[in-house]
Order: C-alpha cells, then sequence, then structure tokens
C-alpha cells in the first residue's frame, strides 16, 4: 500500500469484512477464539489489526499461515485415485 491511500483503503477494507464474518458468528455461537487464517493476513499487516480492532477486545485471536499448496499435497498423497 505504501503512499497509495486506495490500495490502503482496500486492504482496510478486508480486514474490516474478515472482522464482520468473525462477528457474525461470535453473535451467532457466543464468544470463543477465532482463527485468522489463510493467505489474506500476510498480504500486509493492516488487514490483520483492522480485523483485531474490529473485534470485541475479549475475544482471542490467533493468525494461522497455513500453506494451501501444502495441504492439498497431503491430500493428494492420502486420497487415491
Amino acid at each position: 500500500a505504501g503512499d497509495d491511500a486506495h490500495a490502503l483503503q482496500i486492504l482496510t477494507n478486508a480486514g474490516l469484512e474478515l472482522a464482520r464474518l468473525a462477528n457474525a458468528l461470535i453473535s451467532r455461537y457466543g464468544a470463543r477464539p477465532v482463527a485468522l487464517a489463510g493467505r489474506a493476513a500476510s498480504l500486509h499487516p493492516i488487514i490483520e489489526s483492522t480485523f483485531r480492532q474490529a473485534l470485541p477486545a475479549s475475544i482471542s485471536v490467533t493468525r494461522s499461515d497455513g500453506a494451501a499448496h501444502i495441504a492439498a499435497a497431503r491430500i493428494a498423497v492420502k486420497v487415491p485415485l
């Protein structure tokens, strides 16, 4: 994003949208720990920080940077074709 205000806004909106989904689950199922998983959080630090700020302070957030290509390879090895 650097000095690009539009890019920064897009990344901020991504964090807010991910938090909106987490908040919907919290609203439906109650307060539980939340994991921010996948590649989106690794694109720019503003995504994770916006995500965390948009959740209630009492919610525990962990970040999981699982590699989808590795998971797919592991599944492929276990599943015969």
